[in-house]
């Protein structure tokens, strides 16, 4: 993970070869890319079709939950912002 101007880019492996995720960190928002999409606003992984290794991105995606941050920009299916 690399810092970039008050950006962090997160390696999230498992989609697809080279996908980031970014996590602005002054306001505690992460943009997931496929990382993470929405279903009636609960997190899921994208596209498991197009996943190449589905255990890694599972792994992903409880990565980038654990973080905490206080909203999710998800490519598929809009914000998730945790309740806890």
């Amino acid at each position: 993970m690399d810092w970039c101007s008050g950006c962090r880019v997160i390696a999230p492996p498992g989609h697809t070869p080279g996908h980031i995720s970014l996590l602005i960190g002054n306001d505690s928002i992460i943009i997931t890319g496929d990382a993470i999409a929405l279903a009636g606003n609960h997190p899921i992984i994208s596209n498991p079709q197009f996943t190449l290794d589905i255990n890694q991105v599972t792994k992903s995606m409880d990565k980038l939950l654990s973080m905490k941050a206080s909203s999710y920009y998800c490519y598929h299916r809009g914000v998730y912002t945790p309740t806890n």
